[in-house]
């Protein structure tokens, strides 16, 4: 578990670390769920400096998806929140073992799961609160305190982050369809967990269009680390999307026209935004609160959106060739700055993706010159 606890940050977690470990070493407060236990236990001993055998780590993934399997049948007043983050858990172990469909698995699984509980609805300012359900899961227990919906609205942005990632990648829909109507995202921005409890979200605070407005360039000062990687994804996930759509023309089944004013719009949109995006945040330093490695894969992750936009068009545009090349550039210096230093011995499984489009860029560059 310690071993866990010391890299929790980049693989997924979003619960209260501290009330965590107080929770497993029966402290204070409930045990936590056997799913997430068991899942804890399957990190620990992968992020182990010792040699452990192959069939340890395969027993100890068995019995994590033997129990993840029916942990929603337990008591537990929090199973729905812990179920969700033993789900994020094995689907970034999976992803990191090179195990995509596994890893997909799990991380829908978690996607449905927010969706059904509400966890996008948090205060919302709308009168439709749950989107697909008229209520939300009676098995979602409400928060006691600031800390509680502070994981709750972690919960969320984690499995959204995940999911607009990988699902980009994989090249489907994703399983948190953001931008239609019927899944309007009104929870706030995630906050650093701490902040939760030193600043607690007002009683009447109410929130609605969380992302369209990110999207439509309307500031919110919403500047944590995990907002910063929440936001990061969703720009990766747009940015694909719409240069994808400009370069392949006309798509039949869409009926959607790459030259239309909107299309347009959107690419301009996501041209502005995500320069913006990167200018904004701070340069990876020690000193910042979130580990470096949290900090080198927020950082590499916005980079890679303003190449997916531009990639696409950068056979036939000057322009988003050379915004192609600075972006790589820029990765490719995080790489050699960063890359190096002890904190970087475990990177997020998305840095394993972004590094190999970055070389695909130079590789494709030498050959045109």
């Amino acid at each position: 578990v310690h071993n866990f606890i010391m890299n929790c940050c980049w693989v997924g977690f979003f619960l209260h670390r501290d009330r965590f470990i107080n929770t497993v070493l029966h402290f204070k407060g409930e045990a936590p769920t056997f799913a997430l236990l068991n899942t804890t236990y399957v990190w620990g001993n992968h992020l182990s400096s010792s040699q452990n055998s192959l069939e340890q780590e395969a027993t100890l993934v068995s019995r994590a998806l033997q129990s993840s399997a029916h942990s929603l049948s337990e008591s537990h007043p929090q199973k729905v929140t812990q179920f969700i983050q033993a789900e994020v858990l094995l689907g970034n172990y999976f992803y990191l073992a090179g195990k995509t469909v596994e890893g997909k698995y799990h991380v829908t699984a978690a996607a449905s799961l927010v969706l059904s509980a509400g966890l996008h609805k948090l205060r919302s300012s709308g009168a439709e609160h749950f989107g697909y359900l008229a209520q939300p899961l009676d098995t979602l227990a409400p928060p006691r305190d600031p800390i509680e919906e502070g994981e709750l609205i972690n919960a969320f942005w984690t499995v959204l982050t995940l999911d607009s990632f990988w699902n980009t990648v994989h090249g489907t829909p994703s399983s948190i369809p953001y931008t239609s109507p019927s899944v309007r995202i009104d929870t706030p921005w995630p906050l650093v967990m701490e902040e939760y409890a030193e600043n607690p979200l007002d009683h009447n605070f109410r929130n609605s269009h969380t992302i369209d407005n990110f999207l439509g360039g309307i500031s919110d000062n919403a500047d944590s680390p995990r907002a910063a990687f929440s936001k990061a994804a969703i720009l990766f996930e747009r940015a694909t999307f719409t240069g994808r759509q400009l370069k392949n023309g006309a798509l039949s089944t869409a009926m959607i026209d790459p030259n239309s004013p909107k299309s347009q719009k959107d690419f301009s949109v996501l041209d502005t935004l995500i320069p913006r995006f990167i200018g904004s945040l701070l340069p990876i330093d020690r000193a910042n609160v979130p580990p470096l490695n949290y900090q080198l894969i927020i950082n590499t992750l916005a980079r890679a959106a303003d190449i997916q936009l531009h990639l696409p068009l950068a056979s036939d545009r000057i322009s988003s060739r050379v915004r192609t090349l600075n972006a790589a550039k820029a990765i490719l210096d995080l790489i050699d700055t960063w890359g190096h230093l002890p904190e970087m011995e475990f990177l997020d499984p998305m840095i394993a993706i972004i590094w190999t489009l970055t070389a695909q860029i130079f590789i494709d560059e030498s050959v045109r010159l």
